[in-house]
């Protein structure tokens, strides 16, 4: 029998749905509120192997992606490689996601309200969340899972930030059919540029391709990354201009600021930050999908075990689970796009060694399906650091 311990979750997206399921299914009272609920969100839509493993339900619905088994590098004096990946990368439509996230959350009881949450409240007894239309959402425990630039920030409410200035990142895109890429529909492009500390990339959903531009905000303006965008299309051969244009903030969390973060506390009442809301999202690849749903899961398990004590319990969690590879990927960020190694960018490194050195290559196709993490990364590295430059040194007929 459920237990009076209404729950508001605002948010309707991956993180938010997953911990709606999670926390009604441990006998909350759970309403979840989003404007939007499935929508084709601007992203890439790729779930890595790492999410595909922990999350057996999302592998199982084949219907609902693209699986990609390819993915070409392009470095920014474009040397090109083609990775052949041993691992599925999933790209999901959002739409899809979101749905299939949603009805979850709906079989496990939660109540889900297509309505836009306008304020957050406290009150004596809990939470308010005032809707759009002028109804109100009573709540004991409010989970903010609306995002990156929600509209529950520091000036509006009593909850913190996670987020710091210069710990962002733009996104600009179109949404085009598959029949405009020059590639096979199982194969993602990402391309590195001179001078951008992001990526150009190709996703291709089930029935279109999201195609994209990041960079650290305030490097390069919106307008530039657009431009940048459509001359690579072109180079491409990718008509872009029936496509639908997209723009989006991204989270790049710095080490400092994980390690200074706080995603819940009990003051004024129980409240918990999850998915791109609490700055979880990788400061390299932009990858947010598998943190969004991991901090979800690792929410609704706190609070289903120790509910007085949840909060702490999910810092903890965080910290012992999922920032730890953050913080490994901030810290290297800088020198992955803009450092050098031998004398040449280290991008041009990578694609040279991948072209020419298998174990590296496959190095590479673990990094980039997501099987293979920054925290152990540099002890791999140095060992495949030998065999690379030896066949670098090789005579050219003699590196197969």
């Amino acid at each position: 029998m459920k237990r009076a311990l209404p729950v508001c979750v605002v948010g309707g997206g991956p993180a938010g749905a997953l911990c709606a399921a999670g926390l009604a299914a441990a006998g909350h009272s759970v309403t979840l509120v989003d404007e939007h609920l499935a929508w084709e969100k601007p992203c890439g839509g790729g779930i890595t192997d790492k999410a595909l493993q922990h999350f057996p339900f999302l592998r199982e619905a084949a219907a609902l992606h693209n699986p990609v088994h390819e993915c070409e590098l392009t470095s920014p004096a474009g040397r090109r490689l083609l990775l052949r990946l041993d691992r599925t990368v999933a790209i999901f439509s959002r739409h899809t996601l979101n749905g299939l996230l949603l009805e979850r959350a709906r079989r496990a009881g939660a109540v889900v309200v297509q309505e836009r949450a306008v304020e957050l409240r406290a009150a004596s007894d809990g939470w308010r969340v005032r809707l759009r239309g002028g109804a109100q959402v009573l709540a004991r425990r409010v989970v903010i899972a609306a995002g990156a630039r929600n509209a529950f920030g520091p000036r509006s409410t009593p909850l913190p930030s996670p987020m710091g200035a210069g710990e962002w990142m733009a996104t600009a895109g179109y949404y085009l059919g598959l029949e405009h890429l020059p590639w096979p529909r199982q194969r993602m492009a990402i391309r590195f540029l001179p001078g951008l500390e992001g990526y150009v990339w190709s996703f291709p959903r089930g029935d279109h391709a999201s195609i994209g531009i990041c960079g650290r905000l305030g490097d390069w303006p919106t307008a530039r990354l657009r431009q940048t965008l459509e001359k690579v299309l072109e180079e491409w051969g990718v008509d872009w201009r029936g496509g639908k244009f997209y723009a989006h903030l991204l989270p790049a969390p710095s080490p400092q600021g994980l390690r200074q973060a706080q995603w819940a506390g009990r003051e004024p009442h129980p409240w918990a930050l999850v998915g791109d809301a609490a700055g979880l999202v990788d400061p390299i690849t932009g990858e947010g999908l598998y943190y969004a749903l991991r901090s979800a899961e690792l929410l609704a398990a706190a609070v289903a075990t120790d509910e007085p004590r949840a909060e702490a319990a999910y810092n903890a969690a965080l910290r012992e689970q999922l920032t730890p590879e953050l913080q490994a990927a901030g810290e290297i960020a800088n020198r992955f796009y803009h450092g050098h190694f031998l004398r040449a960018p280290v991008l041009e490194r990578m694609t040279q060694f991948g072209q020419r050195c298998p174990q590296f290559r496959s190095l590479l196709c673990d990094l980039f399906s997501g099987a293979q993490g920054y925290g152990d990364l540099r002890p791999r590295l140095y060992r495949q650091l030998v065999p690379s430059l030896w066949r670098l040194a090789l005579p050219h007929g003699a590196r197969a």
